[in-house]
C-alpha cells in the first residue's frame, strides 16, 4: 500500500484504469510538466484522472471506449483543454495549459478532438471533452455573439463528430447530434476573434450536453454552486446534465447530482483509488439511466 498522496501517486493511478493511455500518461514535455510537475493544489492532475475514471468506469460497464488516434502520435495534445485557440494576450490561463508551444494547425486539431468516445449501441457514441467543448462554443457564440469563459471540467455530450484538416490554413468539422447537424470550417490563425469562415446546421442550434465533471481540492462551497448554476445555463438544452463533483474537501454539495469525496491528506491511497472508481462507475450508470443497477 503507498503511504504518499501526490501527484506521482496520481500519475501512477491514471495509468493503471487506463493503460492504453500509459505513452501519454508518462510522456515527458513542457505541457505535461503543468499537471504532473505541479502540486495537487492545482487540481490539474485530479482532472487527469477524473478523465481516466471515467474511461475507465465505461469498459467496466462493458462498453467500448477508443482513444483518437491523433493523441497517440501527439501525446502533448491530449493536456490541452478542448478550446478553439484564439489570441488572448495576457489572460489568465493563457499557458502550458493551451498547448502554446505546440503548431497551430495541431492545437486546432487538439481542440475539436473528444478526448474519448464512447460506442453506443444506438450507434450515436458519447463524446468526451476535457475544459471545454469547441462545437458548443461555436454554435453559442454564432447564436448569442457571447465568447463564453465557463468551462467543466469534463464535458459529455452524446454525438458524433468528423475532423479534416483541408490544408495548413483550414480545417472542418461536422457534428451530429440528436436534435441537429452543424459543420463548418475554421481559419488556423491565432486571433481574438473566432476564426469562423462558414457555419452550416440543420435543427437546433442549442447542443445538449449529457453531463459535466468538475473537480475541487481547494474553491469554496459558494464558488462550486456558482459554477454548477453558470455550467446549466450554457447547457439549457433538456435534458438536464447529469452532474458530479469529485471533490477533495471535506464538503457537501447537494447541488450536484453525485459527489466524489477523495480525501488527499490521507496515508491510504487505496481508500482514494476506491473512491474515484467506484463513484466514477456510479455517474456513468447515471449517465446510462441504469444507476439502480
Amino acid at each position: 500500500m503507498r503511504k504518499l498522496t501526490d501527484a506521482a501517486f496520481i500519475r501512477e493511478l491514471s495509468s493503471k484504469l487506463c493503460p492504453d493511455l500509459s505513452d501519454v500518461i508518462w510522456h515527458e514535455s513542457e505541457v505535461t510538466l503543468s499537471t504532473w510537475g505541479q502540486g495537487l493544489e492545482t487540481g490539474k492532475a485530479v482532472e487527469f484522472l477524473s478523465l481516466c475514471s471515467l474511461i475507465n468506469a465505461y469498459r467496466y460497464e462493458g462498453q467500448e471506449v477508443s482513444i483518437p488516434d491523433l493523441y497517440k502520435n501527439h501525446p502533448d495534445l491530449f493536456y490541452i483543454r478542448n478550446i478553439i485557440p484564439r489570441h488572448h494576450g495576457a489572460q489568465a490561463g493563457h499557458d502550458a495549459t493551451n498547448g502554446d508551444s505546440l503548431p497551430l494547425r495541431l492545437r486546432f486539431l487538439g481542440a475539436l478532438t473528444p478526448r474519448a468516445i464512447v460506442k453506443q449501441s444506438d450507434g450515436c457514441p458519447l463524446l468526451i471533452f476535457r475544459e471545454g467543448h469547441p462545437i458548443h462554443f461555436i454554435n453559442y457564440a454564432k447564436q448569442y455573439n457571447i465568447y463564453y469563459l465557463e468551462r467543466p471540467d469534463l464535458l459529455i455530450s452524446k454525438a458524433s463528430i468528423e475532423i479534416e484538416l483541408l490544408n495548413d490554413s483550414e480545417i472542418s468539422f461536422s457534428y451530429r447530434y440528436q436534435s441537429g447537424f452543424t459543420s463548418g470550417k475554421l481559419r488556423i490563425v491565432n486571433h481574438a476573434k473566432l476564426p469562423l469562415i462558414s457555419l452550416n446546421h440543420t435543427g437546433e442550434l442549442d447542443i445538449p450536453i449529457s453531463g459535466i465533471v468538475e473537480c475541487s481540492v481547494g474553491k469554496g462551497k459558494d464558488r462550486a454552486s456558482e459554477q454548477l448554476d453558470a455550467y446549466r445555463t450554457l447547457c439549457k438544452v433538456p435534458p438536464k446534465p447529469k452532474s458530479v463533483l469529485v471533490n477533495g474537501r471535506n464538503k457537501s454539495y447537494r447541488e450536484y447530482d453525485i459527489e466524489i469525496f477523495i480525501d488527499l491528506a490521507l496515508e491510504d491511497t487505496s481508500k482514494i483509488e476506491r473512491a474515484i472508481v467506484d463513484g466514477m462507475i456510479n455517474f456513468s450508470r447515471e449517465l446510462s439511466g441504469r444507476s439502480n443497477k
